[in-house]
């Protein structure tokens, strides 16, 4: 399970309870204030500590998460915490450090100094140069701010049991409801200082269908939303995936063993083929040599129907802070256009190297340095609909991919699960399958797009691809 926000890190035991706090102290917007307050003052400390340049990040979070274990309740979840995030450079040496509490700023920035001290020069170490503006954002549900804990329990509760009532064969092996609410503050002392306050709510599903002698290999499903009434629509449309998954499981026979196309779902085409073209795009990769696109700035690396592009500001309905882990702005960028590539993803530190520019595509929170990655990207959808891409003669769909994939080479190799197999347009469900291929020459591969596209956990707009010449081996 990948939930798409951090897990918490106490848990009730077994029951649920009533969030604490006033509803002004859980909505994000409220702590804005000091927490920028508490980054400048950091700032300001380093700098007489002896820091030549310091960065301070500083993060707020309310998560409340309703869990279920084995079919039942399992308890409630509600935590705080505030975490610091302390970068300073000392004649050219970085130092980093991290504090779990505001109180502890003083600490983290003694630890931070101590570090680079000890650390060698990084000629390239240094901190984006803002504005001197401040700037904030707020992407905040105030249904979601005043929502009360113990309805996160009645509401996941009601839904499975409508879901095994409908289903019995159905078991939940786990579950889970969660509301977070967040604030994000940066200060710098070159000129950066921003926040970003947010809620989202999110949920997933995990389990199998029994029936007497018979068990299905395992489903899961999840999403996350924006705001409280796009939470049930969007839950509704997960388990139904999660029910579809599990109860054809049970029927499941042999697939057949040749080599041909493949249809990857959204999730499996995002995880398969997505995930490693943006880390093969990743300018630490390039730098590192590790990146199969270097030199093909320019040059057609997939399909001319693949169009991948940075959404650096978030998909519809559901923004990102528009500021990076760095301080620099995030913006649009297209990354591969009709299959020929665009560009690569840069922060401050690989632009520097690099002697180029950042693209605004440093990540991370205040417990991370930041790295370099997107906070939202989407794949252009194709002509064809999904149920198109299975009228192949014969295909094998794949909804989920367990396996490895050499991110350097492209060599995949795993299993399918809750696999189906196509003949003449009649799908089945099949046992575990092997497929085996090369993801860079996959991308080449692509034989259909669908005009379909499915957000994943907020963050990747995907559609169904069909990928031709895979080996495919029967369990």
């Amino acid at each position: 399970m990948q939930p798409p926000t951090p897990a918490p890190e106490t848990q009730t035991p077994r029951g649920p309870s009533v969030s604490a706090g006033s509803a002004r102290h859980r909505d994000p917007r409220s702590h804005t204030r000091a927490l920028t307050d508490l980054c400048r003052r950091g700032v300001e400390l380093a700098r007489r500590a002896g820091a030549d340049q310091a960065e301070v990040c500083a993060e707020w979070s309310h998560d409340v998460v309703a869990t279920v274990q084995q079919n039942d309740l399992d308890g409630l979840a509600d935590t705080e915490e505030t975490t610091l995030g302390v970068r300073v450079l000392v004649d050219g040496r970085p130092g980093f450090a991290t504090a779990n509490r505001a109180g502890a700023l003083d600490g983290a920035i003694e630890d931070a100094i101590a570090i680079a001290r000890a650390t060698a020069p990084d000629p390239w170490a240094g901190f984006y140069e803002g504005d001197g503006v401040e700037h904030t954002a707020a992407d905040v549900c105030d249904d979601l701010v005043a929502w009360a804990s113990s309805d996160l329990a009645q509401r996941l509760m009601a839904r499975l049991r409508q879901l095994r009532a409908a289903h019995a064969t159905l078991t939940v092996d786990s579950a889970e409801l969660q509301v977070s609410r967040s604030v994000r503050a940066l200060a710098s002392s070159q000129g950066v200082l921003g926040s970003f306050a947010t809620t989202r709510a999110s949920g997933s599903i995990f389990g199998m269908a029994i029936d007497g002698g018979r068990v299905g290999s395992f489903s899961y499903d999840g999403d996350v939303v924006a705001t409280l009434d796009a939470l049930a629509p969007a839950l509704d449309a997960a388990f139904d995936r999660f029910v579809v998954q599990a109860l054809d499981a049970l029927r499941a026979g042999k697939g057949e063993s040749f080599r041909g196309p493949i249809v990857l779902p959204p999730s499996a085409a995002a995880s398969l083929l997505l995930s490693p073209l943006i880390g093969g795009l990743s300018a630490a990769q390039l730098r590192k040599g590790k990146s199969p696109f270097a030199d093909k700035l320019g040059e057609r690396i997939a399909h001319s129907g693949l169009t991948v592009v940075s959404e650096g500001l978030g998909l519809p309905g559901m923004p990102t802070c528009p500021f990076d882990r760095d301080g620099a702005a995030r913006r649009r960028s297209t990354l591969v256009d009709a299959g020929v590539l665009q560009g690569f993803l840069y922060d401050h530190y690989e632009a520097r190297a690099a002697g180029t520019t950042t693209t605004g595509s440093a990540l991370g929170g205040a417990s991370h340095s930041p790295y370099v990655g997107v906070a939202a990207c989407s794949d252009a959808p194709g002509p064809d609909t999904a149920a198109a891409l299975e009228t192949e003669e014969r295909c094998v769909v794949v909804p989920r991919f367990a396996g490895t994939t050499d991110r350097v080479t492209g060599d995949f190799s795993g299993v399918v699960k809750g696999g189906y197999l196509v003949v003449d347009g009649e799908r089945r469900p099949i046992h575990e399958t092997t497929i085996a291929g090369n993801v860079y020459a996959c991308l080449d591969q692509i034989t259909g797009i669908s005009a379909e596209r499915r957000t994943i956990y907020g963050s990747t707009a995907m559609p169904t691809l069909r990928i031709a010449d895979v080996s495919i081996t029967a369990g």
